[in-house]
């Protein structure tokens, strides 16, 4: 092949030069065909970078997919126990043989038993968790069951609200005919309200 390059009647000049562009242009081809596999080498090295980094992170994801099925499974437990707690709350509050409400700290119902305001359909019927103080007062201030004796319903809710910011409270309600009950609010927070 080399044969068809040089020309045998060339000069020794011209075979030298011919010889000489033969020789770069190998000499390029094997710089090119290095620097390709250079790169080839380069971008095989960031593929097995990438690779190790995906598998550090799906053994993270792995982890943290372990330690939220661990907290899912700690929040069912939880879950269960506090409505097991509840429950067991129910079940004590519903053995008093008094009427029994339980207010949380913002005063709102949080719940009661079936003797709480039995006395007053109008008032037990309508008895939800969430119910403010307020709103309960309200509605036995404006029922027709409670002996007002003289005084407005919105005096009677008001002094019953007074009362109710005292820490330790027990009074007596009088109802219609002979009926009365005794309400009482124990250990009421009155700082910061």
């Amino acid at each position: 092949m080399i044969e068809t390059l040089i020309n045998p009647a060339d000069s020794a000049e011209r075979r030298a030069e011919k010889l000489l562009t033969i020789a770069e242009a190998l000499m390029r081809r094997v710089e090119q065909a290095t620097d390709d596999n250079g790169a080839a080498y380069a971008q095989f090295q960031r593929a097995a970078l990438l690779e190790d980094q995906v598998r550090e992170r799906t053994q993270d994801l792995g982890r943290a997919l372990d330690l939220l099925n661990d907290s899912n499974a700690r929040l069912a437990e939880a879950t269960r126990e506090a409505e097991t707690a509840r429950q067991n709350l129910s079940n004590a509050i519903e053995t008093v043989q008094e009427g029994f409400a339980l207010f949380d700290r913002e005063d709102r119902l949080v719940m009661c038993n079936s003797r709480f305001a039995m006395h007053m359909p109008d008032v037990h019927a309508r008895l939800q968790p969430g119910l403010g103080f307020a709103g309960y007062v309200a509605m036995v201030s404006r029922s027709p069951h409670l002996a007002l004796d003289g005084q407005s319903a919105a005096g009677w809710a008001e002094g019953r609200m007074r009362r109710h910011k005292d820490r330790h409270v027990i009074f007596n309600v009088r109802l219609g005919g002979d009926t009365g009950f005794r309400s009482a609010s124990i250990g009421r927070r009155t700082a910061g309200r």
